[in-house]
């Protein structure tokens, strides 16, 4: 026979686990999404500037952004689509390089590397629908540019380049500091 009591503390004993646990979570939320990289970077970086990741650091010595692959260098730049349209370029040669478009909770919306453009000259667009629209109406494409119509306000691009070994560095390093991340004006 079934004892009903048992059952009965069981299920509240699982109701109340279940609603502390919940509470920790929101408790807890908080301190992890100011840990996350856009926080990090949107505080400590400043908007529309590739920022080389390596050099960057809390004042502790800690790493804004760790976990990095040691044969890429890689900048950041953040930007806010509601002051225009972001304009990236970088000229320059790296055996190997990649743009990718973040939003602001760190979902990757696009990506685009020197095999699907041209290998020594990135040139792209970010834009929204409504910019996109003003942009047509008032001057003919860049035919050698990609634009990249995306969703969101806020968000990073992250540009990364192969290092293959040490004796590449100097190169690789002017290759990415010679990228430009910028707003165009509404």
């Amino acid at each position: 026979m079934l004892n009903y009591k048992k059952i009965l503390y069981c299920l509240f004993c699982g109701l109340v686990l279940a609603a502390l646990l919940h509470v920790i979570i929101i408790l807890v939320l908080p301190n992890f999404s100011q840990n996350n990289a856009w926080y990090r970077i949107s505080k400590n970086i400043k908007p529309y500037t590739f920022t080389l990741l390596s050099n960057k650091r809390f004042p502790d010595g800690r790493p804004l952004i760790s976990g990095q692959d040691p044969l890429f260098i890689s900048a950041v730049c953040w930007f806010d689509l509601n002051d225009g349209p972001l304009k990236i370029e970088a000229k320059g040669y790296a055996p190997y390089w990649s743009l990718s478009i973040y939003d602001n909770i760190s979902t990757n919306h696009y990506s685009l590397n020197d095999r699907n453009t041209n290998p020594q000259h990135l040139n792209a667009l970010i834009i929204n629908d409504v910019q996109e629209a003003k942009l047509e109406e008032n001057q003919t494409k860049d035919t050698n540019q990609i634009s990249i119509k995306v969703t969101f306000k806020k968000g990073l691009a992250v540009f990364r380049a192969l290092r293959p070994d040490a004796t590449w560095d100097k190169q690789i390093t002017e290759f990415i500091k010679s990228g430009s991340c910028r707003a165009l004006s509404n």
